[in-house]
C-alpha cells in the first residue's frame, strides 16, 4: 500500500524474483477489503507507504489480529517511530542480510 513510487516496482518485482507473490492493494480499499486480501492471499510480507498509513489499516489493532499470516512490515518512508518488532523501513530492508521472504508473498 503505497504511492506510486520506485520502491513500489522494486517490492513487486523483488518479491516475484525471490520466489514469492506481488499483490497489490489501492490506497482507496477499505480495511475490510485489506484484511480479506490478508486472508485469502498467502502474504508474509507488506510494504506500507508510512507509518500513518499503517495505522490507518490497523485500526487500533496488533498486526497479527489484522492480518495473522504477516511476519514484517516494511514502510517506504519514515521510522519505526512506534518502536513495533515487526516494523523495518525500506532502508533496513536494503542491508538487512538475514531478510527472506520464505516462499511467502508480498503484498504492496
Amino acid at each position: 500500500m503505497a504511492h506510486n513510487c520506485p520502491e513500489w516496482a522494486l517490492a513487486s518485482v523483488g518479491s516475484v524474483y525471490a520466489g514469492g507473490l506481488s499483490c497489490g492493494i489501492y490506497l482507496t480499499y477499505s480495511n475490510d477489503m485489506v484484511y480479506y486480501m490478508g486472508e485469502h492471499a498467502p502474504l508474509n510480507v507488506i510494504v506500507v507507504q508510512d507509518e500513518a498509513l499503517l495505522d490507518q489499516v490497523l485500526d487500533g489493532k496488533q498486526l497479527s489480529e489484522v492480518l495473522p499470516n504477516v511476519k514484517r512490515v516494511v514502510l517506504v518512508e519514515g521510522a519505526n517511530a512506534k518502536g513495533r518488532q515487526d516494523v523495518i523501513t525500506w532502508k533496513e530492508l536494503q542491508v538487512d542480510k538475514f531478510f527472506t521472504f520464505n516462499h511467502g508473498a508480498l503484498i504492496y
